[in-house]
């Protein structure tokens, strides 16, 4: 669930034009999803590293 939060924090960031706090956001999801899930299931239980990465090239536009 964190690594959702810096998902989504990075999106903000983005869209405020702050690319280096956002890549910073990305960077941290990725951190977090590498520690083992908070719960066996639940939300945000499709967010794994692929979905991230992908985020991460998907530039956003206000």
């Amino acid at each position: 669930m964190n690594a959702m939060g810096a998902v989504y924090a990075a999106h903000g960031h983005a869209l405020l034009g702050d690319e280096k706090t956002a890549q910073r956001a990305f960077d941290q999801a990725l951190a977090l999803l590498a520690k083992p899930p908070e719960a066996p299931f639940g939300r945000g239980r499709w967010l794994n590293e692929p979905y991230v990465k992908a985020q991460r090239a998907s530039p956003a536009r206000p």
